[in-house]
């Protein structure tokens, strides 16, 4: 009998690959025992709510044949950053195989949700000899890598299973040059299957005690927060003030009655400053900070717009409701982010082209259940992922070059990518340098005063308009 490994870290991680498993994604040929792991990944997982006592939770672990806890197995070790050494794997494998109840000649096959990080990784590495299947859940898996993989572990990857958020769009997260030329397969998961999951969710007693408050008159603009401080993407008070902003652009577009989804982490503060803001607006406020997918929101309140920053709500909105999505305050954090590599510039570069800023239209108006949506996001997001990682995604430099022509000067690319990192990678709107140019932005041994010297001379550069 197979053995069939699933990691998860979240609720709606664990929603995605229900889907899966209804619509046959992740079958096996033959009998198959499926083993749920459950890893809580947050800063201090002891004070954090055990899964059994998650929101919909009892519902979905139906469709396992056992529930082992990550965290447990690897004890006091945290499931974010620990890693099995090299020495180690041999041990560990037996080990864990002999706790959960697998036999020396059972087949083992892996289906993790990140495999660039653990616990994922981890697994995959214990469990060295395992086909392994990764499944995506939101908009980083339209974008690079975030980190080199193991080739031990590359060459094992057999598929990726993922939603179909952008329709159109293929996600690159595993179409990196190492690979070579067997990359794995994609497939999407049915909107059906991923909506037949949100009602289950949504027929639970916990979910339904927290969208029966939310419920008024008339269809509300649902906000939805990220929590994007904690993250170290902007400051607690800049997302305050992009909160807000969302709420008065709401307001301003005709909405009367305003949701306010807050991350589950968010400050109690978040809510009371947008609870007055709302009085002076006379708006209607409610909010939840409950863990409940906004997906059941979506499908049991039926709002009349969503907006966000680059929210993966946005999308599953959109793409699996029908209900107009809107983006504000998107180019403002897309131009502060820090690194450039960073992997949230995927989603926020999604969202900068292919959703609409408000001026929201008024909710009275003909909504007609069509996604609202901007351009094809699709060559900015080839040309980022080329500019963010060049030597994994070489195949990708005609697509950039081409972009970049199109749109040589415009605000898009220097919002996205930037004149340095033009001249750089000699795209297209780039400076022309010389020799020396080329030593000093391509050597790692200059020193200090050469280096500034080069900053200077670029930034000179910059400031003298080129014929």
């Amino acid at each position: 009998m197979t053995v069939q490994i699933t990691e998860v870290s979240t609720v709606y991680g664990l929603a995605t690959v229900c889907a899966a498993l209804d619509a046959g994604l992740l079958a096996s040929s033959g009998p198959v025992r499926r083993v749920l792991v459950t890893s809580t990944n947050t800063a201090v997982p002891e004070a954090t709510p055990s899964w059994e006592e998650r929101l919909g939770f009892a519902v979905l672990r139906k469709r396992f044949d056992e529930v082992i806890s990550w965290n447990d197995a690897i004890h006091p070790n945290h499931p974010w950053d620990w890693s099995p050494r090299p020495c180690d794997i041999p041990l560990l494998q037996r080990v864990l195989s002999s706790s959960w109840g697998i036999g020396p000649e059972e087949p083992v096959s892996l289906v993790v949700e990140s495999i660039q990080t653990s616990p994922g990784q981890a697994l995959a590495r214990v469990f060295s000899d395992s086909p392994i299947h990764v499944y995506a859940d939101g908009l980083m898996a339209y974008g690079p890598l975030r980190s080199r993989i193991p080739h031990q572990v590359l060459q094992r990857i057999e598929d990726l299973v993922h939603p179909d958020l952008v329709p159109g769009l293929r996600p690159l997260v595993l179409d990196e040059a190492a690979f070579g030329h067997s990359t794995p397969a994609h497939r999407a998961i049915p909107h059906d299957a991923l909506r037949s999951v949100f009602a289950e969710l949504a027929r639970t007693r916990e979910a339904a005690d927290v969208v029966a408050p939310l419920r008024g008159g008339e269809a509300p603009a649902v906000i939805l927060g990220q929590y994007l401080s904690a993250a170290g993407i902007i400051s607690a008070q800049e997302e305050d003030r992009l909160h807000l902003r969302m709420l008065r652009q709401a307001a301003e577009a005709g909405h009367r009655h305003v949701v306010f989804k807050a991350h589950p982490s968010a400050p109690g503060t978040q809510t009371e400053a947008l609870c007055k803001s709302a009085a002076d607006l006379g708006v209607e406020f409610r909010s939840t900070t409950a863990p409940v997918p906004a997906e059941v929101l979506f499908q049991e309140v039926r709002p009349s717009a969503v907006i966000g920053c680059f929210s993966t709500g946005l999308f599953t909105a959109r793409t699996l409701y029908g209900i107009p999505a809107f983006r504000v305050g998107t180019e403002t954090v897309l131009s502060g982010l820090r690194p450039y590599s960073n992997s949230n510039r995927i989603p926020l570069a999604i969202a900068y082209a292919g959703l609409s800023s408000p001026s929201l239209p008024p909710h009275n108006k003909d909504r007609g259940g069509a996604p609202v949506g901007g351009d094809d996001p699709g060559p900015l997001v080839r040309t980022l992922t080329y500019c963010m990682h060049p030597q994994a995604y070489p195949q990708l430099r005609r697509d950039a070059e081409q972009f970049l022509a199109q749109h040589k000067g415009s605000a898009v690319v220097r919002r996205n990518v930037g004149l340095g990192r033009l001249t750089r990678l000699r795209l297209p709107g780039g400076l022309p340098i010389g020799p020396l140019g080329d030593r000093l932005l391509t050597s790692h041994r200059l020193s200090p005063a050469l280096r500034r010297a080069w900053r200077s001379y670029r930034n000179l550069r910059r400031r003298v308009p080129l014929s």
